[in-house]
């Protein structure tokens, strides 16, 4: 589907469905802007939930998957996907996606779903730099958008919302979709519950970077258990540590009933292909090797992950990307 069916299908989904339409947006900077900037015209609310895959949103509604990746939705009967990642799967509903936009965050695919508007622009940068770091502020594609100082910290204080297990999400999205602009979101009371978030985090973090990692001849395991989605961060500091492995973080404390991990290198590796080739999980064990080429994870039930840490730490190297 060209870029431009993808959008005009879209649109008519928000003209048809948007009075009702609930916005379910991911728990990052990326997945909490676009869905604020979706709530413009789809104005049923909002629902956060930790997974939408797993039975938890209403069957009843029209719903906007935002930032989630694109997958079926259990149960649901009309849905808009808003999405940038890799892989997306054949699905029921309206797609508008990164591949058909070449916008290389949700934030930036939702904006221009909406054609763009001024003073939405801010959230689109914001999303952008919570995705693709500070740097992104000034990148072509990304809107210009002021105070820049404003936006970072901004950035840094939603991530952390989403970063803590039954953390403040529900009052960061508030706070974006209350606010004309970064500096007045940063004012809004609401945003100290998001400070507390960042202090507990980043505790978290520094406690978690103490962690012994177990190492095998090509990969090395790394084992938490921590209310926080802190593994992604962990596995990045170590890959570069422990380069040229692969650096497997997992946490049992981030998702009740399963063990989520981050996977990184330092190296220029295909880590979804790497964890194909290195282990195969049960159907309805949990998700495997989503995301991106060079950042990925999953989430297992505990007897997969047990399978899974073990064929880690016996797992040869990873082929790179342009070998």
């Amino acid at each position: 589907m060209s870029g431009q069916t993808a959008l005009v299908r879209a649109r008519a989904w928000l003209e048809r469905h948007g009075s009702g339409a609930l916005v379910v947006p991911h728990g990052d900077p990326d997945g909490l802007a676009a869905g604020a900037i979706l709530a413009t015209r789809a104005r049923g609310g909002a629902l956060h939930v930790p997974t939408p895959w797993e039975g938890a949103l209403p069957a009843d509604r029209p719903l906007v998957v935002a930032d989630w990746g694109v997958r079926p939705v259990p149960h649901a009967a009309c849905v808009l996907f808003v999405d940038h990642h890799a892989d997306p799967e054949p699905v029921e509903g309206v797609v508008v996606h990164g591949d058909d936009t070449d916008d290389p965050t949700t934030s930036l695919v939702a904006w221009r779903l909406l054609d763009r508007p001024a003073e939405l622009a801010w959230l689109a940068a914001l999303g952008a730099a919570g995705d693709l770091g500070a740097g992104a502020l000034g990148r072509a594609g990304v809107p210009a958008a002021t105070p820049v100082t404003a936006l970072r910290r901004l950035a840094v204080l939603t991530s952390a919302a989403g970063r803590l297990r039954d953390g403040p999400v529900a009052e960061a999205f508030a706070v974006l979709s209350g606010s004309p602009g970064p500096a007045e979101a940063l004012a809004d009371p609401r945003a100290q519950a998001l400070d507390a978030a960042r202090r507990e985090v980043e505790a978290h973090r520094r406690a978690a970077l103490r962690a012994a990692p177990r190492v095998g001849p090509s990969a090395a395991l790394i084992e938490l258990d921590v209310p926080a989605r802190v593994h992604s961060q962990v596995a990045s500091a170590w890959a570069r540590r422990l380069a040229p492995r692969v650096v497997v973080v997992a946490n049992a404390g981030w998702r009740a009933g399963r063990v989520s991990f981050a996977v990184r290198s330092a190296s220029e590796a295909d880590l979804r292909a790497w964890l194909r080739r290195v282990y195969t999980p049960p159907a309805g064990s949990g998700d495997y090797g989503r995301g991106h080429a060079r950042a990925t994870g999953g989430s297992l039930v505990p007897e997969a992950y047990a399978d899974f840490a073990a064929a880690v730490l016996r797992a040869d190297a990873p082929a790179t990307q342009n070998a």
